[in-house]
């Protein structure tokens, strides 16, 4: 277990680790979890070490919650939702609330966090696209070859 990467000797050292087989865990600040290879790129990790070290990476953010004494119900703007939410405001699926605030939230209308993660996995299907992600377009040829499609 590594505390945190923070320089390029730590994350090769880390990457030495990891491909001797052993399972390494480690912090690494980036805002998401692919976004934690490009950083990895940016302490200066060869792309080829990367694919080699990297088996998965967990992002975590803790956003605020909406105070559920003072919280209202509310019509969100069409225009403000992604399109795969337009149907859940349109059939009446969903429950969307505006903050209001009261003494229990300080008048802020929230209270509380709640953890949001996502977990990348590396896979010979995901190689490709996580490489096209951070390379760009040409550069999941040499993956699609060595791990198909």
């Amino acid at each position: 277990m590594i505390g945190e990467i923070r320089d390029t000797e730590t994350a090769l050292v880390a990457v030495q680790i990891a491909l001797t087989g052993h399972l390494v865990l480690t912090q690494l600040h980036a805002a998401t979890a692919p976004g934690a290879l490009r950083r990895l790129i940016d302490i200066g990790v060869e792309p080829f070490l990367i694919n080699q070290s990297v088996v998965g990476v967990l992002s975590q953010r803790l956003v605020r919650k909406l105070c559920t004494a003072c919280r209202r119900p509310s019509v969100p703007d069409l225009s403000m939702l992604p399109p795969e939410a337009a149907p859940l405001v349109k059939d009446g699926q969903g429950s969307f609330y505006e903050p209001v605030g009261c003494e229990a939230c300080r008048g802020t209308g929230l209270r509380g966090r709640k953890g949001s993660t996502s977990f990348w996995c590396r896979t010979t299907r995901s190689v490709p696209r996580w490489s096209r992600a951070i390379w760009g377009p040409s550069a999941g040829r040499p993956a699609r070859q060595a791990c198909g499609p």
